[in-house]
C-alpha cells in the first residue's frame, strides 16, 4: 500500500513537473509576446510624439499665415478706401476740367468773333 501510495505521488509529481514546465514555457513566449507588444507600444508613442510636434508646427504656421492674411486684408481695405478717395478726386477734376475746357471754348469763340469783328472794322476803316 505504501508502494502504491508512493507511486500515486510519484505520478503527481510527474503531472505536476510536466504542467510547470509546460507553464514556464507559456510565460516564457508570453514574455517574449510582452516584450515586443511593449516595443510596438513605444515605438507608436514615439510617432505620436512626432504626430503631436508636427501638429503643433502646423498650427503655428497657420496662425502665422492667418495673422499675415488678416494684415493684409487690413492693408487691402486701407488702399480701397485711399483709391476711392482717389477716384473721388479724379472725378472732381475730370468734372472741372470739362467745366474750364467748356468756358475755354466759349472765351476762343467769343475771342474769334470780337477778333473777326475788329478785323472787319479794320478793313472798312481801311477802305475809308
Amino acid at each position: 500500500e505504501i508502494q502504491k501510495e508512493i507511486q500515486q505521488k510519484k505520478s503527481k509529481l510527474e503531472r505536476n513537473k510536466a504542467f510547470l514546465a509546460h507553464e514556464k514555457s507559456n510565460n516564457k513566449q508570453l514574455e517574449v509576446e510582452i516584450t515586443n507588444t511593449d516595443r510596438q507600444l513605444s515605438h507608436i508613442r514615439l510617432e505620436l510624439l512626432d504626430e503631436k510636434k508636427a501638429l503643433a508646427s502646423f498650427k503655428d504656421q497657420c496662425d502665422v499665415l492667418r495673422h499675415q492674411m488678416s494684415a493684409e486684408a487690413t492693408e487691402m481695405s486701407h488702399r480701397r478706401t485711399q483709391l476711392a478717395s482717389l477716384q473721388d478726386a479724379l472725378d472732381e477734376k475730370k468734372h472741372r476740367l470739362m467745366h474750364l475746357e467748356k468756358r475755354y471754348a466759349a472765351s476762343k469763340s467769343k475771342f474769334d468773333v470780337e477778333a473777326m469783328e475788329a478785323q472787319n472794322k479794320e478793313n472798312l476803316a481801311r477802305d475809308a
